[in-house]
């Protein structure tokens, strides 16, 4: 199987089988009706090799496969997987659609819904290309209801089970409207579910309660007439569906109706498994060289200026800040280097396409459509420039808003300055304004600055020296003493502490004395 990109002619899968004997015969019988119905020179139309994942992915979404179609007739394709179909029901096309989805060829001749062709064809282009080369059998691409009644006999579903009713009820029925019929039939329905919960509620139990699902099995109400060839006597009314069951609960039987939830999508999907593993593989996750990835070597044949390198800060801004962003101004940079690798990437690419075109005119067209506006190269590149130059639009926006104004309408004026392809705002649009305002200090706040946290410088050892206080001077505090101040009022303590701070003429002497 060739790569998910490559491309593969219609007649080259003429030749791929099914897995299974039995599946083989049902896709002859769709390549036969193919050949039949296809214009002439369709075995040389192209796809691209895609698998039943890159449609639906992991699962069928319903939506999705009620929109799907292909380029082949609707009658046909009843007849191709039951030659002996004399019906066409929702649920018996919708496994049709499903089992063509499992083969590449049936695969290639899907035409709706649009995004899907797009991706098998490669382009928008080319499936409008395609659309119009089977406009002559569009008329053969029915809708489900209309192949019905062809298969029927001109009957269709709802048609045929009137008639049904028609034989059994005779003239009752003849002398009604198809709207009294069916109100009747659900009047007849309720009033049978209602006599059986009664006789559950009594606990008797009635082999004979007539309840039928008329639209899976075809069965009617009332009872069947006696040309329907039953062998038995008494009517027994046909099993109940799955969805809907009696079940013992408590002794008796209860109505279980099963809850059916789904749940919400992802907001971010999981990649695929192949780029899974590239991605884990690329990082060295779960490995202990993933440290060791560097990118120094690499960086200078990406690396360009100006416009992909970091804007530079305006010279009238240089001095506002204290503490300037350094982690946005370097992711700004390596923004702004993957933007031109990317550029890089789609000039080299279209280069040697141009270059393979030369060599081989025949596929050109091929090659022209690898570039074209929905081909899935172009949409995942288109998307991911888009991503890098949106996210350095944001860090650059960041790293302008960190200049303060004094006012929101200096904020604002500030704002409509457009960075330019060297600076974070455009040199000349940014002078005017800071002149016609009054100059820098007037429209930026001044930042706040550095307040250090202050110390009593520790002193030095002279000076330490000369605070001992010597025989000469006088103490700075009051010698010790176990001598308790008297418990008087202030002014009495007053006098007390003062007699001790401020001993009689004569003390220091006497203190002197006694110590030496």
């Amino acid at each position: 199987m060739a790569q998910g990109g490559s491309v593969i002619s219609l007649g080259e899968l003429l030749q791929v089988q099914a897995d299974s004997e039995k599946e083989d015969e049902v896709l002859e019988r769709l390549k036969l009706l193919a050949q039949e119905n296809l214009p002439e020179g369709w075995t040389d139309w192209t796809a691209r090799h895609t698998s039943k994942e890159d449609i639906v992915g992991s699962s069928v979404d319903p939506q999705l496969l009620n929109k799907l179609r292909f380029a082949l007739p609707t009658v046909g394709l009843a007849k191709a997987f039951n030659p002996d179909a004399d019906h066409l029901s929702e649920k018996c096309y919708r496994d049709i659609k499903v089992k063509m989805l499992d083969w590449e060829f049936t695969r290639a001749l899907i035409i709706s819904p649009p995004a899907v062709a797009n991706k098998i064809r490669g382009s928008a282009a080319q499936a409008e290309l395609f659309n119009r080369a089977i406009e002559v059998m569009k008329p053969s691409l029915i809708s489900r209801p209309e192949a019905d009644r062809l298969l029927s006999g001109g009957d269709s579903d709802s048609e045929r089970r009137a008639r049904k009713r028609s034989s059994s009820s005779g003239s009752f029925q003849s002398k009604r409207s198809r709207v009294d019929e069916l109100e009747q039939k659900m009047n007849s329905m309720f009033a049978v579910l209602v006599e059986k919960i009664e006789n559950l509620r009594s606990g008797s139990h009635s082999q004979q309660d007539d309840i039928s699902d008329a639209e899976d099995s075809d069965q009617e109400v009332f009872p069947p007439s006696p040309e329907s060839g039953s062998d038995s006597g008494t009517w027994k009314a046909p099993a109940f569906d799955p969805g809907l069951e009696f079940e013992q609960e408590g002794g008796m039987d209860v109505l279980d109706f099963r809850p059916m939830v789904k749940e919400a999508e992802p907001p971010v999907p999981e990649p695929s498994s192949q780029a899974r593993l590239e991605g884990i593989e690329c990082q060295r996750f779960g490995s202990e060289s993933w440290s060791r990835l560097r990118y120094k070597e690499v960086e200078k044949r990406l690396h360009a200026a100006p416009v992909f390198s970091t804007l530079k800060v305006n010279t009238e801004l240089g001095g506002i800040l204290s503490h300037p962003s350094a982690l946005a101004a370097r992711q700004d940079g390596m923004l702004g280097t993957i933007v031109h690798g990317l550029l890089l990437q789609r000039r080299v690419l279209s280069e040697e396409l141009k270059t393979l075109a030369k060599k081989h005119p025949e596929a050109a067209g091929d090659l022209r459509s690898v570039l074209a506006d929905g081909s899935r190269f172009k949409v995942v590149s288109d998307d991911l420039l888009q991503f890098t130059c949106g996210h350095r639009a944001e860090t650059i926006e960041m790293r302008r808003k960190a200049f303060k104004a004094r006012n929101e309408n200096l904020s604002a004026g500030l704002q409509q300055i457009p960075p330019s392809a060297t600076h974070l705002f455009e040199e000349k649009r940014l002078t005017d304004f800071v002149k016609d305002n009054g100059g820098v200090k007037q429209v930026f706040l001044s930042p706040q600055p550095f307040k250090r946290p202050f110390r009593k410088p520790a002193a030095s050892a002279a000076q330490a020296t000369s605070k001992q206080p010597t025989w000469r001077s006088r103490p700075t505090a009051p010698p010790k003493t176990s001598q308790v101040l008297p418990k008087r009022g202030s002014a009495h303590r007053t006098a007390a502490a003062r007699k001790y701070i401020s001993p009689k003429k004569g003390s220091d002497k006497r203190r002197q004395d006694k110590r030496y």
